[in-house]
C-alpha cells in the first residue's frame, strides 16, 4: 500500500521537498492566467475607511509558518517567510522608503524594526504582520502602532 497522489503523505513519494518541484519535473502550463483586478470581497469598504495619520494593522496568513505546527516543523523552516512589515506602495512613497529596508514599528512600549515589503493587494493606512512569523510581534488590531516616528 502506498498513499495516493492527493494525500498528504504522498508529499515524499512525489516532490523533492514539501512545496517543491515534482520529482518527474513539472507538468504542464497555466492556462488561467490571474485577473488585475481586485476581489470584491476583499477591498476595503466604505464603514472602514482609515483616515490620514492612522495606522491598521492586519494579520498575513501564509500556508507556512503561521499555525503552530508548520511553525515548528523542520521540513517547512525553508518554506516561511522572514519577518517584514507589508505596505502598499503608496504609504511607502509617502514614508520615502523602499522594498527591503528596515521600517521602525512601536507597539505601545514594544519596538521592532522589521523589513518592508510592497504589497499591492493592501489599501493606503494598513500594515500587514505574517502571523505566527518568528520576530514579528502579537499585536491587537486594537493597538496604537507607530511607523517611523509616524504615528
Amino acid at each position: 500500500w502506498s498513499p495516493g497522489w492527493n494525500s498528504p503523505q504522498a508529499w515524499n513519494k512525489f516532490q523533492d521537498e514539501v512545496g517543491g518541484h515534482l520529482r518527474a519535473g513539472d507538468a504542464g502550463i497555466r492556462l488561467i492566467e490571474p485577473q488585475a483586478q481586485s476581489i470584491a470581497f476583499y477591498s476595503v469598504c466604505d464603514k472602514a475607511t482609515i483616515k490620514a495619520g492612522d495606522w491598521r494593522v492586519v494579520p498575513m496568513h501564509h500556508l507556512f509558518g503561521s499555525d503552530e505546527l508548520s511553525a515548528r516543523a523542520e521540513v517547512t523552516q525553508n518554506q516561511q517567510p522572514q519577518a517584514y512589515v507589508g505596505l502598499c506602495q503608496a504609504d511607502a512613497q509617502a514614508l520615502q522608503i523602499q522594498s527591503g529596508a528596515p521600517l521602525l514599528l512601536t507597539f505601545g512600549t514594544q519596538h521592532v524594526t522589521l523589513a518592508v515589503k510592497i504589497l499591492q493587494s493592501l489599501p493606503s493606512g494598513v500594515l500587514a504582520l505574517p502571523l505566527g512569523i518568528a520576530g514579528v510581534p502579537v499585536v491587537s488590531l486594537s493597538d496604537k502602532v507607530c511607523v517611523g516616528g509616524i504615528s
